[in-house]
């Protein structure tokens, strides 16, 4: 992601390269996006699993951040809620969103 941009600027291009995205794949309507905060070991794993996915990386704080004011905008009828999201700061690495139902 590019340095000079700030959190909310970030955000609101991650959420038009995922709206591009669901265009792209021809999601249906009541099809969405998963939003996750991994590992690098996680991303692998969810890469290896589901398609299309869309990743972004950044700083723990900064993804933290895109992280809820993302899935504040994402509204749309497949989007899941982590709301009991639990994370280790210090491994998180990116931010990524994958469609559970869209396995490869």
């Amino acid at each position: 992601m590019m340095g000079s941009l700030n959190i909310e600027q970030q955000a609101n291009m991650y959420l038009f390269e995922l709206n591009s995205c669901a265009r792209e794949y021809w999601f249906k309507p009541d099809e969405g996006w998963e939003l996750s905060l991994a590992t690098n070991e996680e991303r692998q794993a969810i890469e290896r699993k589901y398609k299309p996915t869309h990743t972004t990386t950044g700083l723990p704080e900064t993804l933290l951040q895109m992280h809820g004011m993302v899935k504040a905008q994402l509204v749309q009828p497949g989007f899941y809620n982590n709301s009991g999201l639990t994370v280790n700061t210090k491994e998180l690495k990116c931010l990524i969103a994958f469609n559970p139902d869209r396995l490869r």
